[in-house]
């Protein structure tokens, strides 16, 4: 009885030993390539098929169901995650795609990476790869780490909120001050002038109506794979081109633009554009929801949607499933 039990024992260590092998603790500490510590940020991690495989793969002899790995960096810019080895998923070829986001309104970096071993530090991969923040100070959506960051200056009065001393800074023309409210540090209301900002006036056609109100409305552009069984191949999303006509006769405001996917693990995304042109309506592509449930919106980069203009979807990413539903949410001016 007592050697079957030291069978069992040294049976389930080994068990042990091989599972844990079977997982890798990917981490990294980010620091930019000018110095700026990340701290704050936030990731999201998700499995990208090999090139030309969308699958199925496994793991450990069983079918791979790859879940969404989310979290943020702590306050050194660290962070830590435990992830299944690509070299025990098969096929081979696969990876994994990080979305590595400053604690800023800058566009997010994403770096594709094979995760292999017990443990893997990617801390000097990542630190030289990402891309430093840079953003615009379009008022009380804008954050970051520094003055350093804003680009281009803004006018008189522009502000944005930095994360490093918690206090709104304001550009006086020449210089930015902290605007730190109760804090005592400095309050520069006096010092700047005074602009009275009107109502706005919506416009319709080439009619200005200050008694306009707006109203919110949506179109939902839908496509679908033409692989085999029906996989979303590049292109697909080319019948949905030249959706979304604006014919109001007035500009209207894209205010969010969401999108879901029919498969588990999405990790297609889509880059709106105005069709004809080159303006991008989203900061950076957007990863579609997985299980078809919305994504969040994503931050939006050219609101402005005027008269007779129409949407391609502009698909990206690594392709997943077999259908891409986007909504696209605007406001129109009306009487």
């Amino acid at each position: 009885m007592a050697k079957l039990f030291r069978s069992l024992l040294i049976l389930a260590a080994l068990s042990s030993a091989c599972l844990f092998g079977q997982t890798t603790v990917a981490s990294s500490t980010i620091q930019d390539s000018t110095g700026q510590v990340w701290f704050g940020g936030s990731y999201t991690i998700s499995f990208t098929p090999a090139p030309g495989f969308q699958g199925p793969y496994y793991y450990q002899g069983a079918l791979f169901n790859p879940q969404l790995y989310q979290g943020a960096f702590d306050g050194s810019g660290h962070f830590s995650i435990t992830l299944p080895s690509n070299n025990y998923i098969t096929p081979s070829g696969s990876q994994w795609q990080f979305v590595l986001c400053s604690q800023t309104t800058a566009p997010c970096s994403q770096l594709k990476r094979t995760v292999t071993g017990a443990s893997e530090d990617f801390t000097s991969d990542f630190s030289t790869n990402v891309t430093p923040p840079v953003f615009p100070a379009v008022g009380i959506v804008a954050y970051g780490y520094s003055t350093a960051e804003v680009k281009p200056i803004p006018g008189v009065g522009g502000f944005f909120f930095n994360v490093t001393t918690d206090c709104q800074n304001v550009w006086t023309g020449s210089a930015w001050y902290p605007n730190c409210g109760s804090s005592g540090i400095v309050d520069i209301t006096a010092t700047l002038p005074i602009v009275v900002t009107p109502s706005p006036i919506l416009t319709i056609g080439n009619i200005s109506c200050p008694s306009c109100t707006s109203s919110k409305r949506e179109c939902e552009p839908v496509w679908g794979g033409s692989g085999s069984s029906f996989a979303l191949q590049s292109g697909d999303d080319a019948i949905a081109n030249r959706s979304c006509l604006n014919n109001l006769g007035a500009t209207a405001q894209i205010t969010s633009v969401n999108c879901s996917s029919d498969i588990g693990s999405n990790t297609t995304e889509v880059d709106p554009i105005f069709t004809g042109t080159i303006l991008h309506i989203c900061t950076v592509p957007l990863v579609c929801g997985s299980s078809d449930a919305y994504s969040t919106s994503c931050i939006i980069l050219n609101s402005a949607y005027t008269s007779g203009s129409s949407i391609d979807p502009g698909m990206t990413g690594t392709l997943t499933g077999t259908s891409i539903h986007m909504v696209v949410t605007y406001t129109v001016p009306v009487l």
